[in-house]
């Protein structure tokens, strides 16, 4: 309709026409007012801007015309009644919304917010959001509504005080904001709490400290700036406080509720806890002054022991010290802390909790160009040197197969710059584990052996013997030729003493001559060892070697016995590249080892050293190897060890830590420049890539974003950094050459991911439903009752389980269900939850009876550690079911989308085909229409999901699908059932539907 030009007049009587053309321009900058919408509304024909926003405040307000979907000025007047009591338009009282105390511009707004809040458990109200009247719910309701139900915990909720904090928004948003974070955290929601913080830390705040971190002023007092906006950024209040430090060093308070500066000023200090880093306890000056021409390294070394990877922590400190400013970190002190002191401008010790802490305070004192991890056991520094956005070499000398826990090499190859390892044959067993983890190789790995230890008098034991020493401990005739057989290292199970043994025993028998086998090292000690030494002494009795075989203390320097010796026995079970091999090579020695067992057996492999390899743990093709070598024609062939001593010069292994030293910082400006572009375009989800529901700080979500482009430029992608972003599908499809973080590209999404917190519960009960329930653990049966019950979901449930006895706790679980039919039948303990879907109620579902079904199971994925298949299983069931409201969303995307055939919960974690690519694509000529396979699939993780009975009627159709299925107990991958699961998406487009992922706000497990 047109408005009649009498109506003007009104204008008149609001203000005066200079204060209507600023209230004009006010409104035209602000989202609020849409000129489009509005000139639609109020069927105007002008399509001035400045026209349409007077138009507005002049007569459209009082019409109660909205200038937009996003504002309703008859809803917002009546739950703002203090807006009425000023001339200004209620539009320009909604902009400067910080003076109202419920900012909730539409009902729909306060109504959506009003579902997710009363879905807390601190929520004790009546939950109006469920009702079928709900347009009837007056404006006022939802507000005391939602203060009702929190009155018991949170009683006096201040909304205008809460909204102070930077990240809490207004009105019902700051509600929202403290049950979902602030509640947790600790913060300040009435007068009562923010007085009381006032009076604790007041004593301890520093306000001119405070101020100077503060980037940008404010008109705030500055012990309330901190409160609301520099506890949240991470600002610290005084110089005496870290929040960062307090919440990584006492979880116990950060897991408290408590605000962690409240916490410390009257507790904490008072119970002897640090408030923050002090480096007078970590930090002592070195041995040598700091050169300011020089460029500064940290080499860390887990302890300064004398063992294998510390003495060569030191040789490469010594070595760098010429030329460079070296800064020793030490995981613990030892017999080489005096040395590493000598050689280092300062020696810092401490652990993971103040290793992030000593990093920063030397890498804000100089310019650290690099920090070299000595070992694996380094690898609890990975994290604080990456949020310290310093560039870094990590040496990791070990086999994956014995350093546990697992997944602690991939916790430092993901994050390292660089990483070198000493053979072929370690890269391969730490990409075995990477691969294991993430699905994929890292490309950060480089093969480089690290040389041959200088020689220095210093670090030779007074206690080593000599030549003529060793020769009367062994008993040697000096008037007899008697062949020696070397082995050497701590006596453990690895070193493979008992195999070492057992081949003397062998050599015995076929060699002629005299012959003693040698082993030097300490950990033999019957008396006090049942686990390994007892065997070792009875294993020698048995055979009676006595006259045969020696154990030799440890020897500092092996110089003097390799002299002796003939031929060099490796006996390990895994060995990477052990110093004593290297020294039998410079000394010429012929060397025996196992094929698989460590790095020496490539080299032999590829004629390069005099030597030979043979079948792994074979102590007989040993045995015939080392009685070779030691017969006098073998003994005086000519030497080729010689030529492999330029090999492993250490000189040489220095120059190319340095140049590696190079490549990581310019790995890490890739880093840095791609983070700057991740920030720019806004799709990093911390809160996802974390999997967290509480609110991240900035501090943690640039850490989140940091750990990201670390772990892609390396890459490497185990999870996804946005709902609906499968980067490995996106890389793969692109192929790109050298770039890093595909996100930077700006790609939104590669499939549809839907965020149920945006949608509006509206169940549509015109589908009818089944559900589909496996429950090999029927402990779980009250579980799936409850949660199904709450939903009043209409639907028949058919449920399996693998025992009679089973059946009957089922069947009692569900005896009150009265929302459909129940059926619970028995099925062989075969084939997980996939067999009985496909197999045992087939009929039912493919009856017609049925629009939509939903499949579940009692996850509890034993094969993985602690709690996480129950957190795994109730992430699936909480987004998949959750509550009436949520069911509701789910229902009303199929009833709105009919070719919308599967939903499943959108997962952080990357997967892809793993293991079970070849079981897909023996499945998939089974399968009418067959499916295109994807690349890098993204699937229902877990195998739960709502499905559209027709797009899944081909695997129902299938014959013979599940032959080859493998007996119980099932293998952790690599199945037909795990290839079944990654191929649903694929089946279900084969059958001509859609399918989407379904996620709720950063939840994860």
């Amino acid at each position: 309709m047109q408005h009649s030009s009498k109506k003007t007049s009104k204008a008149q009587n609001i203000t005066a026409e200079s204060q209507v053309e600023t209230w004009a321009q006010t409104i035209l900058q602000n989202a609020a007012f849409s000129p489009d919408h509005y000139r639609k509304e109020a069927q105007l024909e002008t399509t001035n801007k400045n026209d349409l926003a007077i138009h507005y405040i002049t007569i459209g307000e009082n019409l109660g015309i909205c200038p937009s979907t996003t504002f309703d000025p008859v809803y917002f007047s009546a739950l703002n009644p203090q807006a009425n009591k000023n001339d200004a338009p209620k539009l320009i009282n909604y902009i400067e919304e910080e003076k109202y105390k419920l900012n909730i511009a539409t009902k729909e707004q306060a109504l959506k917010i009003l579902e997710e809040i009363e879905g807390f458990a601190l929520y004790r109200g009546t939950r109006l959001h469920v009702s079928h009247d709900r347009k009837s719910v007056s404006v006022d309701e939802a507000r005391l509504n939602a203060e009702e139900g929190f009155k018991d915990v949170i009683p006096d909720f201040d909304y205008k005080l809460y909204s102070r904090y930077i990240d809490a928004g207004k009105g019902l948003h700051a509600l929202l904001h403290f049950v979902k974070f602030g509640f947790h955290q600790g913060r300040v929601y009435n007068s009562g709490t923010y007085a009381k913080r006032k009076s604790a830390i007041a004593g301890q705040f520093d306000e001119h400290y405070y101020i100077a971190q503060r980037a940008h002023s404010s008109n705030a007092e500055p012990l309330d700036d901190w409160i609301f906006h520099g506890s949240i950024t991470g600002l610290q209040p005084c110089a005496q406080f870290s929040p960062s430090y307090y919440k990584k060093k006492y979880p116990d308070v950060s897991q408290s509720g408590w605000d962690l500066f409240e916490h410390f000023s009257v507790h904490g200090k008072k119970e002897g806890r640090n408030g923050y880093f002090e480096p007078k306890n970590f930090i002592e000056s070195g041995g040598k002054n700091h050169d300011g021409a020089k460029e500064t390294v940290i080499i860390a070394i887990h302890e300064a022991s004398k063992t294998g990877a510390p003495i060569l922590g030191l040789h490469i400190a010594k070595k760098f010290s010429i030329e460079f400013n070296v800064i020793i970190f030490l995981g613990k002190r030892g017999q080489l802390t005096p040395d590493l002191k000598e050689i280092s401008t300062f020696i810092a010790t401490g652990n993971e909790s103040s290793g992030r802490e000593i990093l920063e305070y030397f890498n804000k004192r100089f310019d650290i160009c690099a920090v070299i991890l000595n070992s694996v056991e380094c690898a609890f520094l990975s994290a604080p040197i990456l949020e310290n956005n310093l560039a870094s070499v990590a040496l990791i000398h070990e086999f994956s197969t014995y350093t546990l826990p697992k997944g602690k090499m991939t916790s430092m190859v993901e994050f390292a710059d660089i990483v070198v390892v000493p053979a072929p044959i370690v890269e391969r067993s730490l990409q075995e584990e990477i691969l294991d983890l993430y699905g994929t190789k890292a490309t950060n790995v480089i093969v480089r052996h690290q040389g041959y230890l200088p020689r220095n008098n210093k670090y030779i034991d007074s206690s080593d013997m000599s030549g003529s020493e060793i020769r009367l401990f062994l008993d040697i005739d000096p008037n007899q030729d008697v062949r020696i057989v070397l082995g050497a290292g701590y006596v453990q199970l690895r070193k493979g003493v008992d195999l070492f043994i057992q081949t003397a025993h062998e050599v015995r028998k076929m060699y002629p001559g005299p012959i003693k086998f040698v082993w030097i090292g300490d950990g033999y000690n019957p008396q006090t060892d049942p686990a390994y030494s007892v065997w070792l002494q009875d294993m020698i009795a048995r055979l009676d070697l006595h006259d045969v075989f020696t154990f030799m203390p440890h020897q500092s320097q092996v110089d003097e016995i390799m002299k002796l010796a003939d031929v060099f026995f490796l006996s390990s079970r895994l060995d990477p590249f052990p110093n004593v091999a290297i020294d039998a090579i410079l000394h010429d020695k012929p060397i025996v080892c196992f094929d698989q067992a460590s790095g020496l057996s490539e080299i032999f492999e590829s004629d390069e050293a005099k030597g030979s390899t043979v079948g792994f743990l074979d102590t007989r093709a040993a045995a015939i190897e080392i009685a070779n070598w030691a017969s006098p024609t073998k003994y005086t062939v000519a030497r080729k060890n010689n030529s492999l001593k330029d090999r492993f010069s250490f000189d040489d292994y220095i120059s190319d830590l340095k140049g590696y030293i190079r490549i990581a910082q310019k790995k890490r400006k890739m880093c840095t420049e791609l983070l700057t572009t991740l920030k720019q375009t806004n799709l990093f989800d911390a809160g996802f890539y974390e999997g967290k529901s509480a609110k991240l700080t900035d501090i943690e979500a640039e850490i989140s974003m940091m750990s990201y482009a670390a772990r892609a430029k390396n890459g490497l992608w185990p999870r996804n950094p946005r709902p609906g972003f499968n980067e490995r599908l996106y890389h793969a499809s692109i192929k790109p050459s050298s770039e890093i973080g595909l996100l930077a590209h700006g790609v939104r999404a590669t499939h549809l991911a839907i965020d149920l917190e945006r949608l509006r519960s509206n169940e549509a009960n015109e589908l009818t439903k089944a559900i589909h329930i496996h429950l090999h653990y029927s402990e779980l049966a009250p579980e799936f009752f409850e949660l199904i019950k709450q939903t009043k979901l209409i639907a028949d449930i058919f449920i399996s389980t693998t025992s009679r006895r089973a059946r009957i706790e089922v069947e009692y679980a569900f005896r009150e269900y009265t929302a459909g039919e129940v059926t619970v039948t028995v099925v062989e303990n075969k084939g997980r939850d996939i067999l009985p879907f496909v197999s045992t109620f087939k009929a039912d579902f493919l009856s017609g009876r049925y629009e939509i079904i939903g499949h579940f199971h009692g996850k509890k994925s034993l094969a993985i550690a602690s709690n996480t298949g129950e957190r795994w299983r109730k992430f699936l069931l909480n987004t998949l079911i959750g509550d009436e409201a949520n069911i509701g969303k789910i229902m009303s995307l199929f009833a709105k989308n009919p070719r919308l055939g599967m939903i499943f919960a959108e997962d952080r974690h990357s997967v892809g085909w793993t293991k079970n690519k070849p079981f897909a694509e023996m499945i998939k000529p089974r399968l009418h229409p067959q499916p295109t396979l994807q690349t890098h699939p993204t699937f229902p993780i877990g195998t739960m999901f709502w499905a559209r009975a027709q797009s899944l009627k081909s695997l129902w159709m299938a014959e013979n699908l599940l032959d080859g299925l493998p007996p119980e107990p099932l293998k952790y991958d690599g199945t037909i059932l795990h290839a079944i699961e990654r191929m649903l998406p694929s089946i279900v487009e084969s059958n001509d539907f859609d399918w989407a992922t379904v996620h709720r706000h950063a939840q994860g497990w």
